[in-house]
């Protein structure tokens, strides 16, 4: 029994050493890995907050853009309602300036009749 008692503590310290290693080398796996996980996660966080910052500064220039079109469009409405305007009082000259015709041919007329 003696005979066999060394090689069972030979071989269960054997099998130990092996699982102690192969244990260490899963660790060593697994943290190599944890490490890398945390790593990705940091750079995504970065690239969010970088996006994050982006969307805003995207959102600042469209509000000024739609300010700036406002305010296109008001003085483009502003334009159309002078040209408005000046289409009446232009049309109403036109008419002015036909009866103002009509009057002095009607005078000349009457000059050439005395």
């Amino acid at each position: 029994m003696k005979k066999m008692t060394l090689p069972i503590a030979v071989a269960v310290a054997i099998i130990g050493c092996v699982l102690a290693v192969s244990a260490n080398v899963t660790t060593s796996q697994l943290s190599t890995k944890l490490e890398n996980e945390r790593a990705k996660r940091f750079m995504a966080e970065e690239a969010l907050q970088k996006t994050q910052i982006e969307v805003k500064k995207l959102e600042g220039q469209l509000q000024d853009s739609q300010a700036k079109l406002s305010k296109i469009q008001e003085v483009f409405n502003q334009g159309q309602s002078k040209t408005t305007e000046l289409s009446t009082q232009m049309k109403n000259l036109m008419q002015e300036r036909e009866q103002l015709k009509a009057q002095v041919q009607q005078l000349q007329s009457q000059l050439q009749q005395k």
